[in-house]
Protein backbone atom coordinates (compact mmCIF):
# COMPACT_ATOMS: atom_id res chain seq x y z
CA UNK A 1 0.00 0.00 0.00
CA UNK A 2 0.62 4.16 -0.28
CA UNK A 3 2.81 5.40 2.73
CA UNK A 4 1.86 8.95 4.01
CA UNK A 5 4.03 10.99 6.39
CA UNK A 6 2.29 11.67 9.13
CA UNK A 7 2.33 13.64 12.80
CA UNK A 8 3.49 16.61 14.27
CA UNK A 9 7.04 17.82 13.43
CA UNK A 10 9.71 17.21 15.75
CA UNK A 11 13.13 19.73 15.61
CA UNK A 12 16.40 17.53 15.83
CA UNK A 13 18.77 20.01 14.64
CA UNK A 14 18.61 23.80 14.96
CA UNK A 15 20.64 26.17 12.92
CA UNK A 16 20.90 24.17 10.06
CA UNK A 17 23.00 26.36 7.42
CA UNK A 18 20.58 26.92 4.13
CA UNK A 19 22.19 28.80 1.03
CA UNK A 20 20.06 29.09 -1.76
CA UNK A 21 19.73 25.86 -3.29
CA UNK A 22 22.90 24.36 -2.32
CA UNK A 23 22.83 20.81 0.70
CA UNK A 24 23.61 21.72 3.80
CA UNK A 25 22.91 18.71 5.25
CA UNK A 26 22.74 15.34 4.60
CA UNK A 27 21.30 11.38 6.03
CA UNK A 28 22.04 8.09 5.17
CA UNK A 29 19.69 5.07 4.99
CA UNK A 30 20.72 4.24 8.40
CA UNK A 31 19.38 7.37 10.38
CA UNK A 32 22.45 9.37 10.96
CA UNK A 33 22.06 12.69 9.97
CA UNK A 34 24.71 15.39 9.12
CA UNK A 35 24.69 18.84 8.79
CA UNK A 36 26.24 22.16 8.49
CA UNK A 37 26.10 24.38 11.62
CA UNK A 38 24.47 28.42 10.38
CA UNK A 39 24.25 29.77 13.94
CA UNK A 40 27.14 29.95 15.60
CA UNK A 41 29.57 31.42 13.11
CA UNK A 42 31.63 28.13 13.02
CA UNK A 43 31.54 26.54 9.74
CA UNK A 44 31.72 22.61 11.28
CA UNK A 45 30.02 19.52 10.00
CA UNK A 46 28.30 17.34 13.20
CA UNK A 47 26.81 13.92 13.68
CA UNK A 48 23.56 13.67 15.55
CA UNK A 49 22.01 10.72 16.61
CA UNK A 50 18.50 10.10 15.83
CA UNK A 51 16.97 11.93 19.07
CA UNK A 52 18.82 15.49 17.75
CA UNK A 53 21.80 15.18 20.13
CA UNK A 54 25.10 16.06 19.06
CA UNK A 55 27.50 13.67 19.12
CA UNK A 56 30.94 15.39 17.85
CA UNK A 57 32.47 17.45 15.52
CA UNK A 58 33.57 15.84 11.75
CA UNK A 59 36.68 16.97 10.33
CA UNK A 60 38.84 20.17 10.24
CA UNK A 61 37.89 21.30 7.33
CA UNK A 62 36.53 25.16 6.87
CA UNK A 63 34.21 26.68 3.99
CA UNK A 64 32.78 23.09 3.61
CA UNK A 65 29.59 23.39 2.12
CA UNK A 66 27.04 20.26 0.01
CA UNK A 67 27.87 17.08 2.67
CA UNK A 68 27.23 13.98 1.21
CA UNK A 69 27.39 11.13 3.13
CA UNK A 70 28.09 7.35 1.88
CA UNK A 71 25.87 5.00 1.91
CA UNK A 72 27.33 2.75 4.73
CA UNK A 73 27.45 6.46 6.91
CA UNK A 74 31.33 5.90 7.06
CA UNK A 75 32.03 8.41 4.72
CA UNK A 76 31.43 12.17 4.50
CA UNK A 77 31.96 13.75 0.48
CA UNK A 78 32.16 17.68 0.85
CA UNK A 79 32.63 20.16 -1.53
CA UNK A 80 35.40 23.18 -0.06
CA UNK A 81 35.91 26.35 -1.13
CA UNK A 82 39.24 27.57 -1.44
CA UNK A 83 41.33 30.52 -3.02
CA UNK A 84 41.90 28.31 -6.39
CA UNK A 85 37.73 27.69 -6.58
CA UNK A 86 35.97 24.38 -5.06
CA UNK A 87 37.38 20.62 -4.58
CA UNK A 88 35.69 17.62 -3.53
CA UNK A 89 37.52 15.89 -0.45
CA UNK A 90 36.26 12.51 1.37
CA UNK A 91 36.39 12.54 5.22
CA UNK A 92 36.59 8.99 6.93
CA UNK A 93 34.63 9.87 9.38
CA UNK A 94 35.57 6.69 12.18
CA UNK A 95 39.08 8.44 11.57
CA UNK A 96 37.98 11.77 10.75
CA UNK A 97 40.44 12.14 8.64
CA UNK A 98 40.14 14.48 5.36
CA UNK A 99 41.71 12.64 1.71
CA UNK A 100 41.56 14.80 -1.57
CA UNK A 101 38.89 13.62 -4.17
CA UNK A 102 38.50 15.42 -6.98
CA UNK A 103 41.35 18.82 -6.26
CA UNK A 104 42.42 19.92 -9.66
CA UNK A 105 42.72 23.70 -10.55
CA UNK A 106 38.90 22.72 -12.26
CA UNK A 107 35.91 23.82 -10.07
CA UNK A 108 34.59 20.75 -8.47
CA UNK A 109 31.50 20.55 -6.47
CA UNK A 110 27.92 18.86 -5.86
CA UNK A 111 29.32 15.37 -4.91
CA UNK A 112 26.28 12.37 -5.23
CA UNK A 113 27.53 8.74 -3.65
CA UNK A 114 27.13 5.41 -5.75
CA UNK A 115 24.56 3.01 -4.46
CA UNK A 116 27.74 0.94 -3.70
CA UNK A 117 29.52 3.91 -2.27
CA UNK A 118 32.47 3.14 -4.62
CA UNK A 119 32.15 6.21 -7.47
CA UNK A 120 31.19 9.23 -6.34
CA UNK A 121 29.51 11.49 -9.62
CA UNK A 122 29.76 15.25 -9.20
CA UNK A 123 30.22 18.52 -11.28
CA UNK A 124 33.16 20.23 -13.09
CA UNK A 125 34.37 22.92 -15.08
CA UNK A 126 37.14 20.66 -16.44
CA UNK A 127 36.09 21.87 -19.78
CA UNK A 128 34.69 24.79 -19.26
CA UNK A 129 31.09 24.43 -18.82
CA UNK A 130 30.07 22.39 -15.79
CA UNK A 131 29.46 19.27 -16.48
CA UNK A 132 28.71 15.55 -14.90
CA UNK A 133 31.62 13.29 -14.41
CA UNK A 134 32.47 10.14 -12.14
CA UNK A 135 35.26 8.58 -10.13
CA UNK A 136 36.21 5.77 -8.12
CA UNK A 137 36.45 6.32 -4.17
CA UNK A 138 40.08 6.01 -3.48
CA UNK A 139 41.09 5.30 -7.49
CA UNK A 140 44.33 7.17 -9.00
CA UNK A 141 42.68 7.94 -12.50
CA UNK A 142 41.07 11.28 -12.82
CA UNK A 143 37.22 11.19 -13.32
CA UNK A 144 35.29 10.01 -16.81
CA UNK A 145 33.49 12.61 -18.23
CA UNK A 146 29.31 11.38 -17.83
CA UNK A 147 27.46 14.10 -19.77
CA UNK A 148 28.53 16.98 -21.40
CA UNK A 149 26.33 19.63 -22.80
CA UNK A 150 26.00 23.23 -23.55
CA UNK A 151 24.00 24.02 -20.05
CA UNK A 152 25.44 24.04 -16.64
CA UNK A 153 24.60 20.22 -14.69
CA UNK A 154 24.21 19.58 -11.20
CA UNK A 155 23.98 16.11 -9.80
CA UNK A 156 20.77 15.71 -7.75
CA UNK A 157 20.70 11.87 -6.45
CA UNK A 158 21.73 8.37 -7.73
CA UNK A 159 19.27 5.83 -8.33
CA UNK A 160 19.09 2.50 -6.02
CA UNK A 161 19.15 0.96 -8.49
CA UNK A 162 22.26 1.94 -10.08
CA UNK A 163 20.74 2.64 -13.79
CA UNK A 164 19.98 6.69 -13.16
CA UNK A 165 21.53 9.91 -11.78
CA UNK A 166 19.27 12.64 -11.08
CA UNK A 167 20.53 15.90 -12.18
CA UNK A 168 19.34 19.56 -12.88
CA UNK A 169 20.40 21.33 -16.29
CA UNK A 170 19.38 25.18 -15.75
CA UNK A 171 18.13 26.30 -19.23
CA UNK A 172 18.41 30.26 -20.45
CA UNK A 173 14.85 29.30 -21.70
CA UNK A 174 12.80 27.20 -18.86
CA UNK A 175 15.12 27.63 -16.05
CA UNK A 176 16.00 25.08 -14.04
CA UNK A 177 15.04 21.59 -15.01
CA UNK A 178 15.00 17.64 -13.54
CA UNK A 179 16.43 15.56 -15.81
CA UNK A 180 17.48 11.59 -15.70
CA UNK A 181 20.77 10.11 -17.28
CA UNK A 182 20.45 6.69 -18.20
CA UNK A 183 24.00 5.50 -16.69
CA UNK A 184 23.59 2.63 -19.30
CA UNK A 185 23.20 4.53 -22.67
CA UNK A 186 24.14 8.00 -21.41
CA UNK A 187 21.72 9.39 -22.63
CA UNK A 188 19.05 11.94 -20.55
Amino acid sequence: GERAIGGEPVLIAPDVRIVGNINEFTASLSGSLVYRDGGSGQERLVALDRKGRRLRAIGDMTRVSEPALSPDGHQIAVTQSGTGGRDIHVIDVDRNVSMGFAATPDDERSPVWSPDGNRIAYASTHEGMTDLYVKEVGGTRAGELLLRSDEPKTPNDWSRDNAYLLFTSVSPTTGADLWALSLGDRKA
